[in-house]
C-alpha cells in the first residue's frame, strides 16, 4: 500500500511539473509571424523575448503586438531612435507596456476597464460597437495560448512621460 501511495504522489508531483512548464507556442507564433518581425526584434534587444518564452499556465502574459506597420506610423525621430543601442531603456519601457501579466480574454478585459502593464502604466479598456479598445487603439484578439494571448495593434503604444 505504501508503494502504491509513493507512486500516487509521484505521478501527481509530475503532473504539476508539467503543467508549470513553459509553451513557447505563444512566442513561436511572434516569432513566425511576419508582422511582428520588429516588435519581436525589440523583445530580442531589450531581453523580454525571455519573459514570453518562459511563459506558463502559471505566469501567462497577454500580449498587444503592434504590427510592422503601426512602427512605420511612429515619427521619423522616434522611430530611428526608438531601436539605436543607446535607447534600450525608453525601448524596454515602450515595449513593456504592451504586456500584461495573466491571460486576459476579450470579455474579461471589457469587463475590467483597466489593466496593469508590465511598464507600471495602466491600459484604459473600452468596449466601442463590440470593438475591444486599449488606451484609444483598437487590438483585434488573434490568438489564445495556454500561457497568454496575443491581440494585434496597428499603433504602437507610448507611455506617458
Amino acid at each position: 500500500m505504501k508503494s502504491a501511495r509513493k507512486v500516487f504522489i509521484a505521478v501527481c508531483l509530475g503532473l504539476t511539473s508539467l503543467t508549470a512548464q513553459a509553451d513557447s507556442a505563444l512566442w513561436t507564433t511572434l516569432e513566425s509571424t511576419p508582422q511582428y518581425s520588429r516588435f519581436v526584434k525589440g523583445l530580442e534587444l531589450t531581453g523580454l523575448d525571455d519573459k514570453l518564452k518562459g511563459a506558463d499556465t502559471a505566469h501567462p502574459v497577454t500580449v498587444f503586438a503592434p504590427t510592422n506597420e503601426a512602427f512605420a506610423r511612429l515619427d521619423v525621430p522616434d522611430k530611428s531612435k526608438l531601436f539605436s543601442s543607446s535607447n534600450r531603456d525608453r525601448l524596454r519601457d515602450v515595449l513593456n507596456l504592451h504586456l500584461v501579466a495573466g491571460n486576459i480574454a476579450p470579455k474579461e478585459a471589457k469587463q475590467r476597464h483597466a489593466l496593469g502593464s508590465n511598464q507600471g502604466q495602466s491600459l484604459i479598456i473600452e468596449a466601442e460597437s463590440g470593438a475591444l479598445r486599449v488606451s484609444g487603439v483598437e487590438a483585434q484578439a488573434v490568438q489564445a495560448f495556454t500561457s497568454g494571448r496575443i491581440y494585434r495593434l496597428d499603433q504602437v503604444l507610448i507611455p506617458r512621460q
